[in-house]
């Protein structure tokens, strides 16, 4: 009897237990599942793969425990790429049609009342060029326009711009993806156009052609130092006052300090650089100007401890045991002629220094030269010393000072052939005692170039000791006899400009050591010095006194 009554309560308890176990066993997925709903859905169009953000709630936090599925008026989405209790982002799915759209979670469901529209949208070739926009919308003839877009490629060469077919003459740059043109003359309102030699395309918008813009003539004088006064001269300049005119020298900018119809003034900034500099006159136009070129000078005596800096020239070649090193205030390089027979790269060739310096056209060097007897051989031909390199696409030397056994002499070419190479004899040196050198050069072709080198202490400005005229140096692309192209333009992929290297390049004739003092170098030939006083190249750069 009491056995049956136990069996009754245990079996009681169980349903009880059981019971309690079924009620407890709604997890938070099924509550969600009864308060399901949809509040918001963004965006309300696209196309097929458009991403969709649902807002809602009770969608659960596993999709797949809840068995979460999402349909575009009756197509399933399958690309789902986030999901979770009130948040949820899919792409819409290919075939769908403009309609609701349902979230199914478990066995309920819901769909939006507003629809989710099916719209095509223009499939992009990624490789075929393309005119996304362009800046300004509005310009006059000069004013300098922006186009982005795609595949344009690299090359000024292959690129045409046109302006409601008038083609542009100049193009500043171009990349893949943006290209700025000059508005040419003749220009009309109308599209713009790109023509890569492969394929054309034109801009959606019309460009807006404006009658009576800026030009830019002439910038007087054409070579400054930073901070002098140059006067930009040109028509039609606009009345924005000149506080809200910007002149842009390659970088550098500067606001006008006065200006006319015909005539701006302004202060050359410290940052300026050399090229075609740009005039912005407020909001109305931005022009392209003529090319500048920045009077700069490099200098130093090397006074510094045993090892120290030598800015602002810096290392170019010499690798060890090749060295260049500060020593008793004087800058010194050695060769090592075992190490560049061992392996005969540039960089064993010699000890050079370099620094921030370029010319288009004229330059100074300056210094103090001194051979240590025992350590500079007097019977080896070719210790170069100085260099006139030209770069661009030859890259490579245009002039240099030379030591031929016991002469200074002068090397000169007006092509990269080496067959093209003229030697002349400056002069004889002297070991152990420091010899003052200047040279001047200007480039040119047709038979403008000059070169005159000075050498000795009792050296005179009205009488070098070599002169050499009617010859030809430098080679590239040339604006006029005189001046390289130092700038990349439609025609000139590569800019051409003129530098210098400084100290030893040699490859053969034994070990060498070679000290230099008070080298200056000068780009341009100024007739005043930095603080407006009365001088010249020469006295700038003359190494005696120090």
């Amino acid at each position: 009897m009491f056995q049956s009554f136990y069996k009754y309560v245990l079996v009681c308890l169980f349903i009880v237990a059981s019971v309690l176990v079924l009620g407890c066993s709604d997890n938070d997925d099924s509550k969600a599942a009864d308060a399901l709903r949809v509040t918001e859905f963004y965006p309300q169009e696209g196309d097929y793969g458009t991403e969709v953000t649902i807002l809602g709630a009770g969608f659960g936090n596993y999709r797949l425990d809840v068995s979460g599925h999402i349909y575009f008026n009756g197509t399933e989405a399958t690309k789902i790429l986030y999901y979770s209790d009130n948040r949820i982002v899919i792409k819409a799915p290919e075939g769908f049609t403009t309609g609701p759209i349902t979230v199914r979670v478990q066995d309920k469901e819901v769909a939006t009342t507003e629809i989710f529209n099916y719209v095509e949208t223009e499939q992009v070739d990624e490789d075929a060029l393309r005119v996304s926009d362009f800046t300004p919308k509005r310009g006059y003839y000069l004013t300098e326009v922006t186009i982005t877009g795609a595949n344009f490629g690299t090359s000024a060469n292959t690129v045409k711009v046109s302006f409601n077919g008038v083609e542009a003459e100049k193009i500043v740059s171009v990349t893949e993806t943006e290209i700025k043109a000059i508005v040419p003359a003749g220009a009309t309102t109308g599209p713009i156009t790109v023509n890569t030699g492969l394929e054309e395309v034109s801009s959606d918008e019309v460009f807006t052609y404006l009658e009576d813009g800026a030009e830019v003539q002439s910038v007087s004088p054409a070579h400054a130092w930073s901070g002098e006064e140059v006067t930009i001269t040109g028509v039609n300049f606009h009345d924005v006052g000149a506080e809200n005119i910007t002149v842009d020298f390659k970088g550098g900018k500067a606001t006008a300090i006065s200006a006319t119809d015909t005539e701006i003034k302004v202060i050359v900034p410290a940052d300026a650089a050399s090229g075609t500099f740009t005039v912005t006159f407020g909001d109305e136009q931005t022009v392209s100007g003529v090319v500048f070129q920045k009077y700069t000078l490099n200098q130093s005596d090397f006074t510094g401890a045993y090892g120290s800096s030598y800015e602002p020239f810096k290392f170019s070649t010499g690798w060890d045991p090749c060295y260049i090193r500060i020593d008793n205030n004087y800058l010194e390089f050695y060769f090592d002629q075992a190490a560049c027979d061992a392996d005969n790269r540039r960089e064993r060739r010699g000890a050079e220094v370099v620094c921030d310096f370029s010319t288009w056209s004229e330059a100074w060097y300056g210094y103090k030269l001194f051979l240590p007897e025992g350590k500079f051989p007097k019977d080896v031909e070719g210790s170069i010393i100085t260099q006139i390199f030209n770069g661009g696409d030859a890259n490579t030397w245009a002039g240099h000072l030379v030591i031929d056994n016991k002469n200074l002499c002068v090397s000169y070419r007006g092509s990269a052939a080496a067959s093209a190479e003229k030697r002349e004899t400056v002069g004889e040196l002297a070991w152990n005692q420091w010899i003052p050198v200047v040279l001047y050069y200007k480039a040119g072709k047709n038979n403008k170039a000059e070169i005159r080198v000075w050498m000795g202490d009792d050296m005179q400005e009205n009488s070098p000791t070599l002169t050499l005229t009617d010859i030809n140096l430098g080679f590239g692309y040339w604006l006029d006899d005189n001046t390289l192209n130092g700038e990349v333009t439609e025609d000139n992929r590569v800019a051409d400009s003129l530098g210098g290297k400084w100290g030893l390049y040699v490859q053969a004739g034994g070990d060498r050591i070679i000290r230099f003092d008070n080298l200056s170098v000068l780009s341009g030939n100024p007739v005043r010095d930095q603080q407006g006083n009365l001088t010249t190249g020469f006295k700038i750069v003359d190494p005696r006194g120090w």
